[in-house]
């Protein structure tokens, strides 16, 4: 493993120092970012191009208690941002039964989705409102506008190419029939995601700060935006994880005895099983995933599984929002039961061809028999982890007659553009992580083009960014704590510290493993904890393979390990949470076995 040590010599600066100064931060950036005082940072909406015209229209239609569609975007901020806006509607006694909801059946986006479009074309809707896409469906805006349905969008996508679409459309008495507002067309508010956009623009409605912060927030940390970098957003974000009332974001917090939500939390658990229902998921699932969002209230009656415990359950009464906590959870263990079954299928296609032979791992699943096109993206991230090479997956599209998938960077700054340049591939999203096309007559060269473009590309190591390396003599407690104080700053572009520990020992009996999924020890007084710890983990931790034949309970040396701080809720103070480590077994010579052991 290659390391990105930031700070070598740690001598006379305390753990919290070297945590901000990596990352750029002072102790004054830290008051700010924490502050959930609103009115002290808010821009005004109106900052925002088209915001005037958008309070029009949607005054206009609103007046007229006009048929309103929303098209619930099939992400965690679509599903935030729709019911942000339906939430409003209801709050202000609008009659629900004008209200239509459309959903997607796959991962799809804005009207891209032919099924979808061709409902709302034929539904009696005359006002849709898209959140959180919308700004590239150019050809079906202006169809939709010819069937005089007037529409309202309110995304923070970034306008793919230039086009004859206006922003504003009026019809020939001079009423408005199109808005699009989009913060990436200005200069304020562009790292506010879709459901951030809607919030500003119910703010403009109302001319004051609308409610609701917990869904806002949530919304955005769940599509990666750069949260620390908004002043306001960031205020947005700590006053919606200090009070959340949404009662299905409360019944998930609880199910999963998080307290105290931060930003990783909200990343790592919440946004994944909702992702997981969005994705995997069926139609029922997902309506009822939105109708928890926005309040909804029902009963369901289910029968716990049979165990040692509880040998004979009985049927148990459950709100929609706790039914929809434990279906996300069943349908996060299908989803990856079946990534693990689609990942073995495409490692024995890439090795029966010799795949790994070239530079970038392609898969083309032209029979439509290794992958499941829902979660494509989670397919290629494991191979990526597998042969620590970029990843296209691509699987037939019949309905298309083309071939589309996603692609994964690894080694490179932007395999976007590497990708881009063989000229046969449209790639539609981030430089190292994004969908992709490929016309189905130019498969035949699809390898051969990749591997051109790609000779003279000289893949790097990532290597894993260390705060500092830690003498664990020196480290206490309380220093402990005053980096676990910064836990809310922590999201995908201000990453969570990491430590390095070196040249330890520990014996096999003074390592716990009171159930599998856990292993535990402590070291100079500190607790060491690796939770849902893998088979494989442990056996290359503890050096089962070297030890077996060996009488007795052996001494490990811990030559490297990576830790992060975490809270012992047992001992209630801090500990360390192990994210990898190389161990061997103590010889006589002490001679070293250079291990990588699996994260």
């Amino acid at each position: 493993m290659k390391y990105n040590i930031k700070v070598e010599n740690s001598f006379g600066r305390t753990m919290r120092d070297i945590v901000l100064s990596n990352r750029n931060l002072t102790e004054k950036d830290v008051v700010k970012l924490l502050n959930n005082n609103l009115g002290s940072v808010t821009e005004s909406p109106y900052k925002l191009e088209n915001m005037g015209e958008a309070v029009q229209l949607f005054m206009q239609e609103y007046d007229k208690e006009a048929k309103i569609g929303f098209v619930v975007d099939a992400d965690v901020d679509g599903h935030t941002s729709s019911a942000l806006l339906y939430l409003f509607l209801k709050e202000s006694n609008y009659p629900l039964d004008k209200i239509q909801i459309f959903h997607h059946e796959g991962k799809m986006h804005g009207l891209g989705d032919e099924k979808l479009f061709k409902q709302i074309k034929k539904s009696d809707v005359e006002f849709l409102i898209i959140a959180d896409a919308g700004t590239n469906d150019e050809k079906q805006l202006k169809e939709l506008m010819n069937l005089n349905k007037r529409i309202l969008i309110l995304d923070h996508h970034i306008k793919e190419k230039d086009t004859n679409m206006k922003e504003i459309y009026k019809n020939q008495i001079g009423e408005l029939i199109f808005v699009l507002v989009n913060n990436q067309l200005g200069e304020y508010c562009k790292d506010f995601s879709g459901v951030g956009v809607c919030w500003k623009f119910l703010t403009a409605l109302l001319q004051k700060e609308w409610v609701h912060h917990d869904i806002v927030a949530i919304g955005n940390i769940a599509d990666m935006m750069n949260i620390n970098n908004d002043l306001e957003l960031r205020a947005l974000i700590n006053k919606g994880l200090d009070n959340v009332t949404n009662p299905f974001f409360k019944a998930f917090l609880e199910d999963a005895g998080i307290e105290n939500p931060t930003p990783m939390d909200i990343s790592f658990n919440l946004a994944n099983y909702i992702n997981g229902v969005i994705r995997f998921g069926k139609t029922e699932d997902k309506v009822n995933l939105f109708r928890a969002l926005i309040g909804e209230q029902e009963e369901f009656t289910y029968k716990p599984r049979k165990s040692k415990n509880n040998p004979n359950p009985t049927e148990q009464i459950e709100t929609l929002q706790q039914h929809m906590v434990r279906k996300s959870k069943s349908i996060k263990q299908s989803q990856d039961k079946k990534k693990k079954d689609c990942v073995k299928l495409c490692k024995q296609y890439i090795d029966d061809n010799n795949i790994d032979e070239n530079k970038v791992i392609v898969v083309i699943d032209k029979d439509m028999k290794m992958v499941d096109k829902r979660i494509t993206g989670l397919i290629a991230t494991n191979l990526v982890d597998i042969y620590k090479k970029p990843v296209v997956l691509l699987s037939y599209s019949s309905k298309q007659d083309k071939y589309t998938g996603s692609m994964r960077g690894y080694g490179t700054e932007s395999f976007k553009k590497l990708l881009e340049a063989t000229e046969i591939i449209k790639v539609i999203g981030h430089d190292n992580s994004a969908g992709v096309e490929v016309q189905k007559k130019d498969i035949p060269r699809l390898i051969k083009r990749i591997n051109k473009v790609m000779e003279d590309v000289e893949l790097k190591e990532p290597a894993i960014d260390i705060d500092t390396v830690l003498d664990l003599k020196e480290v206490s407690f309380k220093q402990m704590n005053d980096v676990l104080d910064l836990s809310m700053l922590f999201n995908s572009f201000c990453p969570k510290p990491q430590f390095l520990i070196k040249d330890k020992e520990i014996n096999l009996k003074d390592i716990r493993n009171p159930y599998p999924t856990l292993l535990a020890f402590e070291l100079d007084g500190i607790q060491f904890k690796k939770e849902y710890c893998s088979g494989a983990f442990k056996s290359e931790f503890l050096c089962e393979e070297e030890t077996k034949n060996i009488f007795g309970r052996p001494d490990i040396v811990i030559d490297e390990m990576v830790v992060e701080i975490g809270y012992d809720d047992f001992k209630k103070q801090p500990c360390f949470l192990l994210k990898s480590a190389k161990t061997h077994v103590k010889e006589k010579n002490d001679k070293k076995k250079n291990k990588n052991i699996p994260f």
